[in-house]
């Protein structure tokens, strides 16, 4: 397996626009907290396999948007579509999913503590709204929590926010998502799996 290799900085894939290294394959072993490039490169195949239109926002770019602290943003508002973004809250991997033709906000953290994180994401979310449409009035969105397992570990968060969405874009619902250690070996080899099968990949 490509974690046992020693030299680290060795690419070994390229899926869409991310490297990935050997190291970032070593954070999808056991008890490991994932990195942003294989969480970026795993919703980018997740999302090519759709056939609706869904866009990510990379996990640096939401989580500097959802911080309040973006001002400018490269990317057009599409009001078909389904944004998926990964963000980390500090050492701890949440979810947010906007369905643009709903103005639906649904917030997901792998522990459960959604209402945490809710009103500064959605204050932010309307921030940036106004200044990507040059808009002062806008419709009031509205925030859903999705009812999940909750995250029994302490390093599980990145490869919960990969399942929670690949199960969300599949069903709409978050709730047959399984968090025991032995759902989440599986969940990390499958990851690891997929990306190393990337058509792209470098040998």
């Amino acid at each position: 397996m490509v974690w046992q290799r020693e030299d680290e900085q060795s690419q070994v894939v390229v899926v869409g626009p991310y490297p990935l290294f050997v190291s970032s394959f070593k954070t999808l072993r056991s008890s490991k907290w994932l990195v942003d490039e294989v969480i970026d490169a795993y919703l980018h195949v997740l999302i090519k396999s759709q056939q609706e239109s869904v866009r990510q926002i990379c996990a640096v770019v939401a989580s500097t948007l959802f911080d309040g602290q973006i001002h400018r943003f490269g990317k057009n508002i599409y009001p078909e579509d389904i944004w998926v973004c990964p963000i980390n809250v500090g050492q701890h991997w949440i979810l947010v999913i906007f369905s643009m033709p709903q103005q639906a906000m649904f917030v997901i953290d792998p522990m459960g503590a959604e209402i945490a994180y809710a009103a500064t994401l959605h204050h932010n979310w309307g921030l940036f709204l106004r200044m990507a449409t040059r808009k002062d009035q806008l419709v009031q969105w509205k925030i859903f929590v999705l009812n999940h397992s909750k995250q029994q570990d302490s390093s599980s968060c990145g490869v919960l926010v990969l399942m929670f969405a690949k199960e969300y874009l599949q069903s709409r619902t978050i709730f047959n998502v399984k968090t025991s250690p032995e759902a989440i070996l599986d969940a990390r080899l499958q990851i690891a799996c997929t990306l190393l099968d990337y058509k792209d990949h470098h040998n």
